[in-house]
């Protein structure tokens, strides 16, 4: 699992320097509903969730 987790890191890390928006990479990763009844837009993994934490800091940065 740390080789698999490592070398997700290393792609996005890539992508991210080659321009690649965030938010292109969020759009193609596995999400989950909150609940039953709701759509799915919880990151399902890890590597989902540290896409999602980079677009909020991006937003962040831009409201500063």
């Amino acid at each position: 699992m740390a080789a698999i987790l490592d070398d997700a890191s290393v792609v996005i890390s890539i992508a991210l320097q080659h321009d690649i928006p965030a938010r292109a990479l969020a759009k193609s990763i596995a999400r989950i509903p909150e609940s039953l009844d709701s759509p799915a837009t919880k990151a399902a993994s890890v590597i989902g969730a540290a896409i999602d934490l980079i677009i909020a800091c991006e937003a962040s940065a831009k409201l500063n």
